[in-house]
């Protein structure tokens, strides 16, 4: 297949990326960044400024069996991207988010429904309200076939965020810290596996929203358990109000914030069990910390 992925240059993005290139297809990255390239003969590199990647898609006067939109935040961008496809496109997946929800457990796709949001046509905004409006522009359009891939926590050796790194760095070095729920369960996904599920959205017959995301979850307080096993140090949480606190962690979550991947199931998409690798992450980091070595991809 011919695809285009808008951004996919960092973190997960490259995961897609080279999940598609070993499918055999023939990729075109557009990025404002392409300094880390992946060397493949069936893939292109152009650099442009988000502002441009548009124009820079009617210039190239090409049709794409499937386009992939890592880099639309609100309606504004989404509407842009449709007007600037031209029926140029066969089929749009749209690396959604979990933030489209309201917190819960087990949340389905049916717990935002895109199709009969109203989009807010305005920057700024909220997070969540930006993402949902961004759905409902390109779910309620009739031009092309969409996917919204809605997306949990992704966790891996190269995020950049270093969510995971920050708690265990932490833990290690005896910082206090707060957390709004240590109870509260989470889904969450490798970045290898991200990018795999997302590159297997190409072949499937559907149009709609879809979560992505393994069967099982992660409780904030075990994984901090498993960091001190692995540490031999003891976490010092602290309430939220207390002054002496200057380690703010963004692993953390006020409910649970869990999906349900049936859809993904019947779909024949095979998503790696938490169980299989969070471990494995953590020796990684902790090590990493031992090293005094930060991962920025």
């Amino acid at each position: 297949m011919n695809i285009l992925v808008l951004g996919g240059t960092k973190y997960f993005g490259r995961s897609l990326v080279k999940e598609l290139l070993s499918q055999n297809n023939e990729v075109t990255v557009i990025s404002r960044n392409i300094s880390n390239q992946i060397a493949h003969p069936n893939l292109n590199y152009i650099k442009e400024d988000k502002e441009n990647f548009l124009s820079t898609i009617q210039e190239l006067g090409q049709n794409w069996d499937v386009i992939y939109d890592q880099i639309c935040f609100n309606a504004s961008d989404a509407q842009k991207t449709l007007n600037a496809l031209e029926n140029r496109a066969k089929k749009i997946i749209f690396t959604s988010t979990f933030s489209v929800y309201d917190y819960g457990f087990q949340m389905t796709e049916d717990n935002f429904n895109p199709y009969t949001f109203t989009p807010v046509d305005q920057k700024d905004t909220c997070y969540q309200t930006e993402k949902r409006s961004a759905e409902a522009i390109f779910l309620q359009n009739e031009q092309v076939p969409v996917i919204a891939a809605r997306v949990p926590l992704v966790l891996g050796p190269n995020d950049y965020t270093n969510r995971l790194y920050n708690l265990i760095e932490a833990i290690y070095h005896n910082h206090a810290f707060s957390l709004n729920n240590p109870e509260a369960r989470l889904s969450v996904i490798h970045e290898y596996d991200i990018g795999k599920a997302l590159a297997n959205l190409s072949s499937v017959d559907f149009q709609g929203a879809i979560n992505l995301a393994p069967s099982d979850n992660i409780k904030i307080q075990n994984v901090i358990n498993t960091i001190e096993h692995h540490t031999h140090k003891k976490a010092q949480i602290l309430d939220k109000n207390d002054p002496s606190i200057t380690f703010h962690l963004e692993f953390d979550a006020e409910q649970d914030l869990t999906c349900n991947n049936s859809r993904a199931i019947e779909l024949g998409l095979k998503i790696k069990p938490v169980s299989s690798w969070l471990e494995e992450l953590i020796l990684l980091n902790i090590k990493r910390i031992k090293t005094n070595e930060v991962h920025i991809n």
